[in-house]
C-alpha cells in the first residue's frame, strides 16, 4: 500500500493532482516528456557504413513491434483505436507503449483494464505461487520456465515454456534478415561477424557468441545492440527479458578518454564493503567501454524514460569470462541534463548550491553506476549446495535493489577514485550536489520504474541519516559532505549484503521502510511540476 501512495503522490505533483478530466490527464501525461530532436552528424561516414544504419534502424522497427507484443495481448487491439484518437491520447499511449502510466504505478490512462503484473510473458491468470509449484513438482523443467527467453503458456492442466524465437518466430525472422542484409555494407570484419552472428542467435535465442563478439568490437564506428535483454517488464515473477534495440555511432575520442575507469575495475570490486568471504573474483579489466551517440532506439529502450547508459550482456557466463560493456549515450544524456537537471538543480538545491551541478559530474556518475552493474555478486550458494544469482532470489525487488545497487556503490567508487587521484578531490561537492539533483529527477519517474523506487530509498536514506535536510522556509535541500559519504556507505553495504545472501525478505523490509514519499519530498516534487519529466526522442535519422 506505501508504494501505491507514493506512486499516487508522484502523480499528483507532476500531473495536476486529482479531478482532471480524460483530456487533462492525456495532456499532462504527454507533457512531461519534452520533444526532443536528437541528430547525429553523419557528414563524415561513407555511403556503405549510412545503408548499414538504415538496415539496422530496419531491423530495430521488427523488434519495437515484437515489444509491442510483449507488453500484453490486451494492447495490440488497442492500437488499431489511436489512428482516430486526440494526439495527446496517441502521445500518452506511444510513449508508454500502452494505455498504462509508468509514473502512476501502471494505473491505466485509456480504459480500466488493470495491467497483468507478467504483461505476456505468462497466462494471464497465473499466480506466482502457481509458478513456484509448478517448477517445484517439475525440477527438470527448471531451466526452461526460469530462463530470460521463454514465455510460459497453459499446456492443457500444467504449464510449458515456449521460446521467444518460436513465438514471435515471423519478426524475429524479418529482424535477421536486416541484419543479413546489413553484412553486405559492413567492411570491418570483426563487425559483420557479430551481426551475423547476431541474426542466428535470435533464431536460436542463444545469445553467447554474438555477446562475446559484442564485447570484442573495437574499431568499427556504427554498432547495434538488439534482442531481449532487461527484466524489468516482467513485474510478477522478475525472470523474462524484454526486447530492445539501439542504434548508435561510437565516438572514439570520447571512449579513449574513460579507458582508465575500466582500467580500475579490479581495484573498485577490491574496495567494496563486503566480508571477504564472499568476495568474489573482480570482473576482467577488458572489459570495454564506449562513449556513443544514440541513432535511434526501440521497444523498451524507447519505452517511457529514456535511459543513458546500459551495461550489457546480462548473461553472467559472458560476464565471468569477458567482462562487460558499458555504453554511454551522450547526446541523450547531454539533452536531459541542459533540459531537465539544470533546471531542476535550482530548485531542489536554491540557485547558489545548483551552479555546483555540472555535467561532467553527471556524465562520471552514470558511467558509474554502469560499471557497478558489473560490481558485487553475480553468484549465491543455496543453503541445499546449489548456485543461484541474486536476479533470481530477489524475484521481482531484483530491479530496484540492483539500480539502488549501482547509484550507490557508483558513487561509493567516486571516493575511491579520488583517493587513488583518478579522479580530482577538489570536485567532490560537486559530484554529491549533481548526485542528489539527479536523484529527484530519477524520482519524477515513477515507483513502478525501478530506478524511481532505488532513488526514493536512497534519498529517504540520506534523510534519516542527516546527509541532507529540508529547509521548509526556502523549499531547497542542504548536503553536508561528510554525512553523505558516511551514510551511502553504511547503504552500499546493506544492498550488497542483500544481493550476496539472496535476503527476499530483507529488501522487502528496504523498500516497506523507504519506499514511501515523505511530504517534503512531495513539496519539491510539486515545486518542480511544471519541469519536463524526460525527454521523448524524434530521431532525424529514422530508417524512413
Amino acid at each position: 500500500m506505501r508504494m501505491r501512495i507514493a506512486a499516487l503522490l508522484i502523480f499528483s505533483a507532476m500531473a495536476g493532482g486529482e479531478g482532471m478530466d480524460q483530456s487533462e490527464r492525456w495532456k499532462h501525461i504527454a507533457e512531461r516528456f519534452a520533444p526532443t530532436e536528437l541528430g547525429v552528424d553523419l557528414s563524415t561516414f561513407t555511403p556503405r557504413e549510412k545503408q548499414a544504419l538504415f538496415k539496422f534502424v530496419q531491423a530495430a522497427r521488427m523488434i519495437d513491434e515484437i515489444f509491442w507484443d510483449q507488453t500484453g495481448s490486451y494492447v495490440g487491439g488497442l492500437r488499431t483505436q489511436m489512428t482516430s484518437a486526440p494526439d495527446n491520447l496517441k502521445l500518452a499511449f506511444a510513449i508508454n507503449y500502452g494505455p498504462y502510466d509508468e509514473q502512476e504505478e501502471d494505473a491505466p490512462f485509456f480504459g480500466d483494464t488493470p495491467r497483468l503484473p507478467g504483461s505476456s510473458f505468462y497466462p494471464s491468470d497465473m499466480t506466482r505461487e502457481e509458478f513456484e509449484k509448478f517448477v517445484g513438482a517439475h525440477a527438470d523443467l527448471r531451466g526452461s520456465f526460469e530462463s530470460p527467453f521463454t514465455a510460459i503458456e497453459r499446456d492443457g492442466d500444467g504449464l510449458k515454456a515456449v521460446p521467444f524465437h518460436t513465438r514471435h518466430s515471423e519478426k524475429i525472422e524479418k529482424a535477421a534478415r536486416y541484419l543479413e542484409d546489413a553484412c553486405a555494407f559492413i567492411d570491418d570484419p570483426a563487425l559483420a561477424k557479430y551481426v551475423r552472428q547476431r541474426a542466428t542467435d535470435l533464431l536460436t535465442d542463444d545469445y553467447y557468441k554474438s555477446d562475446c563478439d559484442w564485447i570484442d568490437l573495437k574499431d568499427n564506428r556504427v554498432e547495434i545492440v538488439i534482442g531481449p535483454y532487461e527484466v524489468y517488464e516482467d513485474k510478477l515473477l522478475g525472470l523474462k527479458a524484454a526486447y530492445e534495440a539501439y542504434v548508435y555511432c561510437v565516438d572514439r575520442e570520447g571512449s579513449a578518454k574513460l579507458s582508465t575507469f575500466v582500467e580500475n575495475l579490479p581495484y573498485l570490486q577490491s574496495s567494496l564493503p563486503m566480508p571477504p568471504e564472499v568476495r568474489q573474483a573482480p570482473p576482467t579489466a577488458e572489459s570495454p567501454l564506449r562513449v556513443v551517440n544514440l541513432v535511434f532506439s526501440a521497444g523498451d529502450a524507447r519505452q517511457g524514460v529514456q535511459t543513458v547508459a546500459f551495461n550489457l550482456p546480462n548473461d553472467e557466463k559472458v560476464r565471468e569470462e569477458k567482462g562487460s560493456k558499458k555504453v554511454m549515450l551522450k547526446n541523450l544524456m547531454r539533452a536531459k541534463f541542459d533540459k531537465i537537471l539544470v533546471p531542476m538543480a535550482r530548485t531542489v538545491l536554491g540557485a547558489e548550491p545548483a551552479q555546483a551541478v555540472q555535467f561532467d559530474p553527471f556524465f562520471n556518475n552514470i558511467l558509474l553506476h554502469e560499471i557497478s552493474h558489473a560490481l558485487g555478486v553475480t553468484t549465491i550458494q543455496r543453503s541445499d549446495g546449489t548456485k543461484s544469482n541474486p536476479n533470481v532470489e530477489l524475484k521481482e525487488l531484483y530491479g530496484a535493489l540492483e539500480e539502488a545497487k549501482a547509484d550507490v556503490v557508483g558513487l561509493y567508487t567516486v571516493g575511491k577514485l579520488m583517493e587513488k587521484k583518478v579522479l580530482p578531490q577538489s570536485e567532490e561537492r560537486s559530484y554529491l550536489l549533481t548526485f542528489v539533483a539527479s536523484m529527484f529527477r530519477s524520482i519524477r519517474f515513477g515507483v513502478a520504474e525501478a530506478h524511481g523506487m532505488a532513488n526514493i530509498i536512497q534519498l529517504n536514506w540520506l534523510a534519516k541519516e542527516g546527509g541532507i535536510s529540508f529547509d521548509g522556509a526556502t523549499g531547497a535541500w542542504s548536503v553536508d559532505t561528510p554525512k553523505v559519504k558516511a551514510a551511502m556507505g553504511k547503504l552500499a553495504q546493506e544492498l550488497l549484503r542483500i544481493q550476496y545472501q539472496g535476503d527476499y525478505a530483507g529488501a522487502q523490509k528496504l523498500i516497506e521502510a523507504f519506499g514511501a514519499v515523505s511530504p517534503e519530498v512531495q513539496r519539491t516534487l510539486s515545486a518542480c511540476g511544471t519541469i519536463p519529466v524526460d525527454i521523448r526522442p524524434i530521431f532525424a535519422y529514422d530508417g524512413k
